[in-house]
């Protein structure tokens, strides 16, 4: 896969005469088009490109709807062209995959974690399920767009990039206590990569920094076909918050969750070595937890 920083409209037409693609299927929203589809769309017409464009609403969801619109306006394309981030990646990315044909992406916002991903977070009879897809050929990013993404957009992806500061310390903890198997070069990388950007906040090279760690930490996940290179004890969190309909960007989620879980980790570390191994030997009264986790439900679902 390409991840295309310079120049990205240009190296898009050569990478479709490169490949012999003459029709493509443009898939972005109304506020996607506007600052970036447009441009694709007058690639394809300079080029010579037979294109379709399917237009979203801005708050379009990725369920069933959205993809039975793909489906009722496509024509022939020798590949499908994403622009924009978390929905639209998504419906791209499976559209594709079922039509067996390739995609590009062109991000409008560096929100989430999901470019490079080889699968897609759907919701289908109203339940967020993640399906089996394909990733992308190539990413072209124009970061004058990412740059000028709304601010929210911004804090949603740095919050999805610092999880992995948890993610990282929970696959080494299980990798302590199980065995799990662990791959300390992906590790290595995506700390490498969370540390970069963080260290760059409030520098020019922030939101490229930011951008980059957010596609590398997918190919991460590929790489070694499981999440835990990205995704930890956070995600509890985060799905208990969308249990109870709480309205905010998946990245403001699980950020806000790894502050918690980063005090779990600081009071772990302040226990002693004899505590340590007296929680070892502990055994989890399922009944019990589970009786817990009812009473927790009930009380917010009263309180909502």
């Amino acid at each position: 896969m390409e991840v295309v920083w310079e120049r990205p409209y240009e190296v898009f037409s050569e990478f479709m005469a490169a490949n012999g693609y003459k029709s493509s299927l443009i898939i972005c929203d109304r506020n996607t088009f506007d600052v970036c589809a447009n441009k694709v769309k007058e690639i394809a017409e300079k080029a010579n490109i037979k294109y379709k464009i399917v237009c979203f609403e801005p708050d379009v969801v990725a369920d069933e709807y959205a993809l039975g619109k793909v489906l009722f306006e496509i024509e022939q394309a020798d590949i499908f062209v994403g622009v924009g981030s978390g929905t639209i990646s998504d419906i791209t990315r499976y559209t594709a995959y079922k039509f067996k044909v390739p995609f590009v992406l062109f991000p409008t916002a560096p929100s989430m974690d999901g470019f490079a991903s080889s699968v897609a977070a759907l919701t289908i009879n109203n339940l967020k399920t993640t399906i089996l897809a394909s990733p992308p050929k190539a990413i072209f990013v124009d970061m004058e767009v990412i740059k000028s993404s709304p601010k929210i957009l911004k804090k949603a992806g740095f919050g999805d990039l610092m999880r992995k500061i948890t993610a990282l310390l929970d696959w080494q903890l299980s990798n302590h206590i199980f065995d799990e198997m662990i791959n300390m070069e992906v590790l290595q990388t995506v700390k490498d990569t969370y540390l970069k950007t963080l260290h760059s906040v409030g520098n020019e090279e922030f939101y490229k920094n930011l951008m980059e760690g957010l596609i590398i930490s997918g190919l991460m996940m590929a790489k070694v076909n499981s999440s835990r290179p990205a995704s930890g004890s956070e995600h509890y969190i985060s799905h208990f918050l969308e249990y109870h309909k709480i309205k905010t960007y998946h990245g403001i989620k699980v950020g806000l969750a790894t502050l918690y879980i980063l005090k779990f980790y600081e009071h772990f570390l302040n226990l002693s070595k004899s505590r340590i191994l007296d929680r070892m030997e502990y055994k989890v009264d399922i009944k019990r937890w589970e009786e817990t986790v009812k009473k927790a439900f009930n009380l917010l679902l009263k309180a909502s």
